[in-house]
């Protein structure tokens, strides 16, 4: 990778302390920040809001962290969906987590910001991923990759946050288009219906009873026991959303004879072997 340059690619060694503890010196009555998995963001560097828990009962057995450390869950599926952080706001600046967290502290030389931009690069997870250690179910990302790697650093500290103020600025472009379009499908559905009951106005006088257009009277269908030889069935799930999935099917207890009154009709008019109910 060639490098603009006042860039240096660095040893990540050079540039993070790994897994710090907490100073001995820290009263066992201090309330800390506690952060188990699910406060871990995929979508985002900031911590979900946290709860506050007494130093002595999170002291052992827990990963230790402090504000401006920079959180990656290291165990499947949590890295592979994308979960880090930036620790900000913790009670006291300090915290305690899950143990399924890699912390990097940086040094002087790269910002949290910067380094959480890095590790969260899809290149830099999927090669994570080749190299997880472990059983089926509990990969992990052994701290030996992490200390393998190479980050390309500015010399200046100015430009560092200016890359970070414009990835911050893409990012956020990007979740407001992302929230635009999942209001698409609501908004179809009201089109869809709007245009349906404009539909209906305009008929006017031709509008006729639901029991005059139809050929034989309204009924329930028929519960059918399961069978190894039968007649095929359409299941209750086989509706979905104003249209039939006529693979949601299976072989019902009766005869053809039996099923006539219930055959459907799909498109093109062909005659569709299914009922309407299991």
């Amino acid at each position: 990778m060639t490098l603009p340059a006042n860039w240096q690619e660095r040893p990540l060694t050079e540039v993070v302390t790994f897994n710090p503890r907490h100073e001995r010196v820290l009263p066992d009555n201090l309330d800390v920040s506690f952060v188990p998995m699910p406060k871990v963001s995929d979508r985002g560097r900031d911590l979900i809001p946290h709860e506050s828990r007494k130093l002595r009962d999170v002291r052992r057995g827990y990963t230790h962290f402090c504000d401006g450390d920079v959180l990656f869950a290291k165990i499947t599926p949590c890295m592979e969906n994308g979960k880090a952080a930036v620790a900000r706001n913790l009670i006291n600046g300090i915290g305690c987590g899950t143990t399924e967290l890699h912390v990097l502290r940086p040094r002087d030389s790269v910002s949290p910001e910067w380094l959480y931009f890095y590790i969260s690069q899809e290149r830099f997870r999927g090669e994570a991923e080749l190299n997880m250690t472990g059983s089926a179910g509990q990969l992990r990302v052994p701290l030996s990759f992490l200390e393998g790697q190479r980050i390309p650093v500015p010399d200046s500290p100015d430009e560092q946050r200016r890359i970070v103020a414009k990835l911050d600025h893409i990012a956020a472009r990007l979740d407001d288009t992302k929230a635009r379009l999942d209001t698409i499908p609501a908004i179809l559905k009201r089109f869809r219906m709007y245009v349906l009951a404009a539909a209906w106005k305009t008929a006017g006088d031709k509008m006729q009873s639901m029991g005059h257009l139809l050929s034989e009277p309204l009924a329930n269908g028929r519960s059918v026991p399961d069978a190894i030889e039968g007649f095929p069935v359409l299941r209750l799930t086989a509706v979905k959303q104003g249209s039939v999935d006529l693979s949601e099917r299976k072989v019902g207890k009766w005869s053809r004879e039996q099923a006539e009154k219930f055959l459907v009709f799909v498109c093109g008019c062909t005659r569709e072997r299914n009922q309407r109910r299991s």
